[in-house]
């Protein structure tokens, strides 16, 4: 029996090892130090990064990585349309034409601007006014959702927490720029008895002050890190959050679910196949 739990334990400890190995080659590698730089500076809006979009397009890395760089750019601030169609351009040339699909579909969905809403970019004042950017952040002080992010706190995190706050007036302007309509409804909760109403006490849980509760769904996915961001604003506020999704996502997932499948040659009378 001891043989077959030091067993066990090897076998997991090779896992882990192996897994730590896969990530260190990721995480220091100097390509991700710098894409990671320049994302938070996209946030923040500090400085341009054209240039560097430009280059890890011409690397043609991979083109899910391509688009989400570009994306972010195009969403955090303005970009001429001289400009955003040469982008485009590099990145049909660079990963070819068959992903002008996946591109069209970027756009209709929003994950890539139109032009209306490049022009009236409302990324400023939607990180001022939710207080999503911080740029020098103290890793030890753990006491805002900046930490998650090392100095972005994600934007689903920020609306949560104005939602169960009641504060949806003091960011109304800034809810009317985000992509998605506004409802808000009120349902009436009957009150628990209490002991004078014929409640039974259960032992010393009743006596206890019970943590309120709120769900939240997500409807087409929710990243681990949002979720991440919830639970220490759960810890934060003293408030339980019960997350409830159709699936767990991430951006790669994101932009390879609306590439459309290629089409194949046709069948004989004119049918397409996939």
């Amino acid at each position: 029996k001891k043989l077959k739990t030091t067993s066990a334990e090897h076998n997991w400890l090779q896992i882990h090892s192996n897994l730590a190995h896969h990530l260190n080659s990721l995480v220091f590698r100097l390509t991700f130090d710098q894409k990671i730089e320049k994302e938070m500076s996209m946030i923040g809006g500090s400085e341009s990064v054209e240039d560097f979009v430009e280059a890890q397009i011409s690397k043609a890395d991979t083109f899910s990585e391509c688009v989400r760089l570009f994306a972010l750019m195009a969403n955090t601030r303005y970009i001429a349309q001289k400009r955003y169609t040469f982008f485009l351009n590099e990145i049909v040339q660079a990963f070819g034409y068959d992903h002008l699909f996946a591109l069209k579909n970027l756009e209709q969905v929003g994950v890539i601007p139109d032009e209306g809403r490049r022009y009236n970019c409302p990324w400023a004042n939607v990180r001022r006014r939710f207080d999503l950017y911080k740029e020098d952040v103290d890793a030890k002080k753990q006491d805002d959702l900046f930490y998650v992010f090392g100095g972005y706190s994600p934007l689903s995190a920020r609306i949560v927490e104005y939602a169960t706050n009641g504060n949806w007036l003091k960011v109304r302007d800034a809810l009317d720029q985000i992509p998605g309509g506004i409802v808000e409804t009120t349902q009436p909760v009957k009150a628990r008895p209490t002991i004078e109403d014929g409640g039974r006490r259960n032992g010393s849980t009743e006596s206890k002050k019970k943590l309120p509760t709120s769900l939240v769904v997500f409807v087409g996915g929710v990243t681990y890190a949002e979720i991440s961001a919830i639970r220490k604003l759960g810890k934060m506020k003293h408030r339980n959050y019960i997350i409830a999704t159709s699936h767990f996502t991430n951006g790669n997932k994101l932009i390879n679910a609306l590439k459309e499948p290629l089409m194949t040659k046709p069948r004989a009378g004119g049918s397409l196949r996939k």
